[in-house]
């Protein structure tokens, strides 16, 4: 009975480690959630926050912050309001604050990229949008959109990408 248990045991953990190497192993419920979508390299953190590491940066005058807070899951929410352009390279985006808008990362490195990238936006996506694939995790949702547009929401605000264009509110 001990050797049928050791040997099922060591069957179960050679299995699992096989599934690891080859990339398939599931990341838990309270897991962080990583993905690429175009320059995008993102994590949504098990509190709701969303952060994203580029691989090319958005240059000045191509990033602007809106002052008008995002609806939670509107697509069209940061067409309104004063947008201010943000006057430096703008190299990763983060919502991490609920009374603060999207903005560009001050961190050095790429906190929000796995080591040999994150895996493709569409391989995780639990939903499809009207226009691509849509992901909801943690209260967080980031979308395919519109010719390839890219949008994510996170606590109340969030940042649209789209045709070399970045705005963040």
């Amino acid at each position: 009975m001990k050797k049928s248990l050791v040997r099922v045991l060591g069957t179960v953990g050679a299995l699992g480690l096989l599934t690891a190497a080859a990339g398939g192993a599931q990341a838990g419920p309270n897991d962080p959630v990583f993905f690429r979508a175009g320059a995008f390299q993102c994590r949504i953190a098990p509190d709701g926050s969303l952060g994203c590491d580029l691989t090319s940066p958005y240059n000045p005058p191509l990033a602007s912050i809106s002052l008008t807070k995002t609806d939670t899951g509107s697509t069209t929410a940061l067409t309104r309001g004063i947008d201010l352009p943000v006057p430096f390279p703008v190299w990763q985006v983060v919502i991490d604050n609920p009374a603060m808008p999207a903005l560009p990362g001050m961190g050095g490195g790429t906190p929000f990229t796995l080591p040999g990238g994150n895996p493709d936006f569409a391989a995780i996506a639990n939903e499809r949008g009207p226009w691509g694939p849509r992901l909801r995790a943690f209260g967080s949702t980031c979308e395919i959109g519109f010719h390839g547009s890219f949008f994510c929401n996170a606590k109340g605000h969030g940042f649209t990408a789209w045709s070399g264009y970045l705005r963040m509110g």
